[in-house]
């Protein structure tokens, strides 16, 4: 009876689905997401980009009424975010990710910034004004998505990105990057993707994952040296072969079938050795970390980065509380 008890208790946590940090909006028909943590522009426009979203802009009433009343309720201090209207392709041209002039928004400038050179950023205020700025300073900043056909369907990986496939055998939904990013941009795109660079358990998890490796026989993959591996979530976390995941989990737990001669310790100060890939082959092998790869990220199905439009939430502005 115990351990009847205990295994049922196992399933309960296991279908725990995690609380999704992008927020439905009947009124907008999108998404919405606060990252109060601070970035430059640049930085802000790629981790909204590869969560799906945009940059968000005041770009119509209700926008702006949303952007505004997340300014107040957040409480930030300046009580200002960047949006995505910039003019870093044509000084003095500010146009949203979307390619919506600033001169149709009903914004106000902020006279102060008048005698100064103008930055290619702008930053958007609680009252509604936006203020130039250098691109290069941190700030918070909200990503949005509207909903369109690509978005009316959730997949049975928790996402809408239907290149995320689940592996019925390992439980978790992968998907290969067959473009070549470094292995920390490579950290970022499946962070912001709602999941992490896969991390092999054992050799059942190296079986699932090497056969998403292309064919042999598709244009050049076989042969470029940067399509016969994969970055994954294998770390030397101090660059003295103390390789655990990044979930801080020790090699030995883990799949830990290195190549013939790995890892060898690469001390490249340009390039910075001790990341993890895996070979086609299914071996490890360690690989330079600004070295550009393929990689596989790896996904929770249970894990949502979006909340489901049909659970949106009532109102959460008005437009009489601005």
């Amino acid at each position: 009876m115990l351990k009847s008890v205990i295994y049922f208790t196992v399933l309960l946590i296991n279908v725990v689905v995690s609380k999704p940090d992008y927020h439905f909006n009947q009124e907008l028909d999108g998404w919405l997401k606060l990252h109060v943590e601070p970035a430059t522009w640049q930085e802000a426009f790629l981790t909204c980009h590869y969560e799906g979203a945009v940059l968000a802009s005041p770009i119509d009433s209700r926008l702006s009424a949303a952007l505004r009343y997340i300014i107040r309720r957040s409480e930030l201090e300046p009580a200002s975010i960047y949006i995505g209207t910039n003019a870093r392709f044509s000084p003095g041209d500010y146009f949203s990710i979307e390619g919506v002039p600033l001169a149709d928004m009903n914004v106000k400038w902020n006279s102060y910034f008048y005698e100064e050179k103008p930055g290619d950023c702008l930053r958007f205020t609680e009252d509604g004004s936006v203020q130039t700025s250098p691109c290069d300073q941190w700030r918070p900043y909200v990503c949005y998505k509207k909903r369109d056909e690509t978005s009316e369907m959730m997949n049975n990986c928790g996402t809408y990105d239907n290149e995320y496939n689940l592996n019925q055998t390992t439980g978790s939904c992968y998907k290969l990057h067959r473009e070549l990013k470094t292995w920390d941009m490579a950290y970022k795109i499946c962070t912001a993707e709602g999941g992490h660079l896969a991390i092999i358990n054992d050799q059942r998890e190296a079986d699932a994952v090497t056969v998403l490796f292309p064919e042999a026989e598709e244009q050049y993959y076989a042969d470029d040296s940067q399509f016969v591996l994969v970055h994954i979530g294998l770390r030397d976390w101090n660059n003295d072969n103390l390789w655990l995941s990044i979930h801080g989990e020790k090699l030995e737990y883990l799949y830990n079938t290195w190549a013939e001669g790995q890892p060898d310790h690469k001390t490249d100060a340009e390039l910075a050795g001790g990341c993890g890939s895996l070979l086609r082959d299914g071996t490890l092998y360690e690989n330079w970390c600004a070295m550009k790869q393929m990689f596989i990220c790896e996904k929770d199905p249970a894990s949502r980065r979006f909340e489901r439009s049909e659970n949106h939430r009532p109102y959460f502005f008005t437009y009489r509380e601005l």
